[in-house]
């Protein structure tokens, strides 16, 4: 199960989703589920989240995370920095793509983005922050405030760069190099697509995405 969630990302940077997949479903199989939530649990939540942040799929896995929630609260696994990050995180990114779709709940949704994003602000973790801050520019974004989403991203590329997060940072510069348009962007999609590249990332798009777990600017 561990192996599951750790290779599923590299899996799917180089294009291997329906392996990663395969793979997946495979390992839901032969694991049972006992009374409470547990550690395999978790890595089946994180593993589902790695494939829809590719494919761009955020209902289901919006749904799961909450109705996974009471169950991650009673256990205190929200205690831990680690998971307290990847859960917001994965809530961050199904809540954001729920309110791209408007509707009545747009707001709601949009309101527990800003929620996660505090939230991570407040982890002491390595990469809570420059997720914080993905998740804040992509709101700005989305508001129509530019400047404030180029300025976000600057401030999550550097904290991903001085906390030795070098794939987190290459998916910040491809979306922050389209944000800019100009020469500087120019320069960093160059250095983003060589990085995704040399990673052997076959849909550079997809692969940023996964990169800064499921946060785009469109």
């Amino acid at each position: 199960m561990v192996l599951t969630v750790s290779s599923l990302p590299a899996r799917l940077v180089r294009g291997d989703a329906d392996g990663a997949r395969r793979h997946l479903e495979h390992a839901r199989r032969v694991w049972r589920r006992p009374r409470d939530f547990s550690w395999p649990d978790l890595h089946l939540l994180i593993s589902d989240f790695w494939l829809a942040s590719y494919h761009g799929e955020h209902a289901a896995l919006f749904e799961r995370i909450q109705a996974e929630w009471p169950a991650l609260q009673r256990g205190q696994w929200m205690r831990s920095p680690l998971i307290n990050t990847s859960i917001r995180a994965l809530r961050g990114f199904a809540a954001l793509g729920m309110s791209r779709e408007g509707g009545k709940q747009e707001a709601v949704y949009r309101d527990l983005v800003r929620s996660d994003a505090k939230a991570l602000a407040r982890v002491r973790f390595s990469y809570s922050s420059g997720l914080s801050l993905t998740l804040e520019a992509a709101l700005a974004f989305d508001r129509g405030e530019l400047q404030r989403a180029s300025e976000l991203l600057r401030l999550a590329l550097k904290l991903f760069g001085e906390n030795g997060l070098p794939s987190a940072a290459l998916g910040v510069q491809l979306h922050l190099g389209r944000l800019l348009g100009d020469d500087e962007g120019d320069a960093l999609l160059k250095r983003a697509d060589a990085g995704l590249l040399a990673m052997g990332a076959v849909d550079l798009e997809r692969a940023a995405r996964i990169l800064t777990w499921g946060v785009t600017l469109a």
